[in-house]
Order: C-alpha cells, then structure tokens, then sequence
C-alpha cells in the first residue's frame, strides 16, 4: 500500500462531500459547500447556510493495525463541521442522519485504491452539537480513518 498524507486524504474528502447529491428530500437544493472557516475551542466557526461544512482533523498517532510499503498504520478523527441555518428540530433530526449516511457512503468509497494509501474510513457518530433559539444548527459528524503515513 503506498503511502498517503493527510491533506491529500481532506481534499479527497472535499471533493467527495461536494458530489453528494442528498438522499434526504428535505433541503435537497441545498448543495454541500466547503466553508474554510477559523476555529474557536476546537469547532469550525462556520456561517450559518444549510450544509456548510469544513473538515477538523484530529492529529494522527501509530496505530499498527497494517504494515504498507514506506510507511506506519496511522488512526486519526476527522469530523465534518456542518451548519444548518434555520431547520425546525423535527426536521432536523431526520435531515442530519440522512446527512450522516450521505457522508459515510461518500467517504467510505474512498478506500484504497481510490485514495492510495487511505485503509479504511470508520463512521462514529456526532459530536459538538449547538442549536440556538433561531433554529441554526452546528452538528460534527465523526469519522475515523486509518491510514498508511510516511514515516521515512
């Protein structure tokens, strides 16, 4: 397995989000758009728009779970900061795991040999979730990769 580095695993990321077509007919107009956006203790300050999104990634560690060719099995969390401005809670709640699915097909699928090096991509559930009294919503959708980094 060749090797892989992590800002080549987020603009895989990017691209993938982006071609998403949502599954949930709720909001379907509303595109996914990567927001490159500052943090503040440790969350995406995103602005407030229907699936914006920006990618916080965790700092990786060894993981030996594999050996590859010129690297170590790394782990790292990579979680999808997503807005979404104005959705009534009972829309909400389905809109987000409809979201979820989106988001773990779409990344599931770039497993090695997609993005070479990048073993597997793990959904793990949310995190980070902020709703405020004008129904904006901030939810992190978590993930988990594995990953061949080099370590030459």
């Amino acid at each position: 397995m060749q090797t892989v580095t992590v800002a080549q695993i987020r603009d895989a990321m990017i691209a993938a989000i982006h071609a998403i077509v949502p599954t949930c007919e709720v909001l379907r107009d509303a595109a996914w758009s990567h927001t490159p956006s500052p943090r503040k203790d440790g969350r995406a300050l995103l602005p407030r728009a229907t699936r914006n999104f920006d990618i916080i990634l965790g700092g990786g560690v060894p993981s030996y779970v594999f050996t590859g060719s010129g690297g170590t099995s790394y782990r790292a969390t990579v979680n999808i900061a997503t807005s979404y401005a104005g959705v009534e809670p009972d829309v909400l709640e389905v809109l987000v795991t409809e979201d979820s699915v989106d988001l773990r097909r779409a990344l599931s699928q770039l497993r090695d040999p997609t993005v070479s090096g990048l073993a597997n991509v793990i959904a793990t559930g949310y995190a980070n979730p902020q709703v405020d009294d004008e129904a904006n919503s901030y939810i992190e959708h978590a993930f988990v990769i594995d990953y061949n980094q080099s370590t030459d």
